[in-house]
This record gives structure tokens, sequence and C-alpha cells, in this order.
């Protein structure tokens, strides 16, 4: 797995370099990133704060990241409304509009079609559960 660090205005995230199946990690420079790195024993500011998974887009088949989170103002690209859990987004708008920093974790080998859509149906099931305030 290689990893590719990315500060904020420092676009990284295509279509080439981001696969199905890469994790990307974010750390948070807001006081929710500070309190997350803090009671998981984390380093504000460079600790991960969050976890979105890359996959495609069930229906254009585009890259976009299947992620939990309860404080975007975008709304989700297929429930098509604000929501607080499993959501897709568009990837290069959430990576331009973050306040963090963000590490790419990319697979050593690309998914094979049969794993994409598995990763796809997985994404699909969970969408729309509500963030887990606990388990987060």
């Amino acid at each position: 797995m290689s990893v590719h660090s990315h500060t904020v205005g420092t676009p990284y995230c295509n279509a080439v370099a981001v696969r199905p199946g890469d994790v990307l990690a974010f750390s948070n420079r807001g006081p929710a990133g500070w309190v997350i790195n803090l009671t998981t024993w984390g380093v504000p500011t460079w600790g991960y704060s969050h976890l979105a998974l890359v996959g495609l887009h069930p229906i254009t088949g585009r890259i976009v990241l299947w992620e939990s989170i309860m404080t975007y103002d975008m709304p989700c690209l297929l429930q098509e409304k604000l929501v607080k859990g499993m959501q897709v987004q568009d990837i290069d708008e959430r990576i331009e509009r973050y306040n963090g920093r963000i590490w790419h974790y990319a697979l050593r080998k690309p998914l094979s079609s049969a794993e994409r859509t598995k990763l796809t149906e997985y994404g699909q099931r969970y969408l729309g559960t509500n963030y887990d305030y606990v388990g987060a």
C-alpha cells in the first residue's frame, strides 16, 4: 500500500491516481477533529479523524467517496439531500473543500471488475445508515 499526503490547494486526486478500494484518511484542523484525535489517542491536526472509501457511483460509474459523516453541507449524490451518516460525495469537491490534511492509501493492485461491483453493492446496502457516534 502506498501513501500520499495531500494539503488543501495541492490537488492530487484524479481518476488516474485514485482507484476504487483506496482509502482516504482525513485530519481535520478544526475543534471537531481535535476532539476526535484526543479521544482516540491521536495527535490533533496530524492524527486521522475520519476515513473514506474510494468507490464508484452506481449509476454513472465515476469515482466517488463512500463515507459516513455528520457535518457536511453538500447533499449526498445518490440520496440528493443532506444526510448524517453513510453517503456518497464527489471526490474532487470533497478534497477541495476540506479543511485539513488528507492521506491517500492506495491498494497495491487494482480491484477486479467483480470486486468493484461487490464494493459498490456494499456501499449501497449501507447508504443512508445513520452516523454512529459511539462506533465512529
